[in-house]
């Protein structure tokens, strides 16, 4: 799905992922950090040229949500749009 510069994608087949150890992974190689949001570890990472997209992925049950935008949309954006999304549909 894409709407105003922001992409967010939804992945199935994540339920043996750590978020914890995906996400300690991801900081060491990519940088960025961890939130909890919605009661779910959260990884947060700006971009940090024009060449890459600030990220925000989050593991929720057996799907991997994934929420892209280039730098002009704020990694802000992106948080807010997390934090909204009702994640108790889905089993943690």
């Amino acid at each position: 799905m894409y709407s105003n510069g922001v992409q967010v994608s939804f992945a199935p087949g994540w339920s043996k992922v750590d978020a914890s150890t995906k996400w300690e992974l991801r900081i060491k190689e990519d940088g960025g950090r961890v939130e909890t949001v919605n009661g779910r570890l959260t990884y947060i990472a700006p971009a940090e040229d024009a060449a890459t997209r600030h990220v925000v992925a989050i593991v929720n049950g057996d799907t991997g949500i994934l929420l892209l935008s280039e730098k002009d949309v704020s990694i802000d954006v992106l948080v807010e749009m997390a934090q909204s999304m009702d994640l108790s549909r889905t089993p943690r």
